[in-house]
Order: C-alpha cells, then structure tokens, then sequence
C-alpha cells in the first residue's frame, strides 16, 4: 500500500513493459476463475522491490541513498523469499560462514 500510495494512480505503469504483461494476463486469469484481485495481487515480490529501487521517495524513507545501495542490500530478497515459500529453509543454498 505504502507504494501505490506513494506513486499515485500511475504505479502500474511504472513496472517494465513485461512485467506489466505479466501481471495482466494473470489478472485475466483470475478474472476467469472468478477470483477477486486487483492487479496489485498479481505482482511478484521482486516486482515490488523494483517499484522501489526505482523511487527516490520511497528509497529515501527507507534510509537508502542510492538505487544501488537499495539494490545491493535487497539483492538477495527475492531468492530468500522464493526458498521460504516454496518449502526451503533460511540456509538451503547458502554456504556456511
């Protein structure tokens, strides 16, 4: 919420071209299954961290100064994330420290 509220009614049209076509064939899809979702139900976590990679404001809230500093420390989110929720553990894949 705190993205759409900051990017305005122009948030979809922020995601790259292919991820906005992603994201509407999976609206149409839920649509045809009767699944009530709006396309911010349709984004993937990374798509979320691309709207914010890609907004000062949003970078600038979360203590970031840069686009890279936001992607160098979030760059892992997303494989982190797809672990977690497919069954995985916090240190499948990672070697030992």
């Amino acid at each position: 919420e705190v993205v759409k509220a900051t990017l305005g009614e122009g948030w979809f049209d922020r995601l790259p071209p292919e991820r906005q076509q992603k994201a509407q064939t999976l609206f149409a899809e839920k649509q045809a299954r009767g699944v009530a979702s709006g396309l911010e139900d349709c984004l993937y976590f990374s798509d979320w961290l691309n709207l914010i990679s890609r907004t000062k404001e949003l970078r600038d809230t979360l203590g970031f100064r840069s686009r890279k500093a936001f992607d160098n420390a979030t760059g892992p989110f997303t494989a982190l994330r797809n672990d977690l929720a497919h069954g995985g553990t916090l240190l499948d894949g990672r070697p030992p420290s």
